[in-house]
């Protein structure tokens, strides 16, 4: 699709489009074989590694989480893991938590 250099063809300036990703990922629990770590390890990442050492608002770090799911990043260095257990966090990460190594 080519838009006008203002906006979108019709005239929206500043909406969304949905990411497709090049190559679909592979859900943890439908691997073949059924080892999804397995499968997750044999994904290429990129060489990126977010470290979210001074944020410290829940929907911030899960906000992250997401957007280094997007982007295939190689990890996301959290100061407290147990943060990936709260209601709020699952709720704004959307499963980006089971796709990203932690740390």
């Amino acid at each position: 699709e080519t838009f006008p250099p203002g906006g979108a063809s019709d005239g929206a300036v500043g909406t969304q489009r949905k990411f497709v990703p090049l190559a679909p990922p592979v859900p943890p629990d439908t691997a073949e074989g059924g080892d999804g770590a397995t499968a997750l390890s044999l994904r290429r990442r990129l060489p990126l590694v977010m470290i979210a050492s001074l944020v410290d608002k829940t929907p911030n770090l899960a906000g992250l989480c997401r957007t280094c799911e997007v982007f295939n990043c190689e990890a996301v260095c959290m100061p407290n893991i147990k943060i990936v257990n709260d209601v709020q966090f699952q709720a704004m990460a959307v499963t980006a938590e089971k796709w990203m190594p932690i740390r």
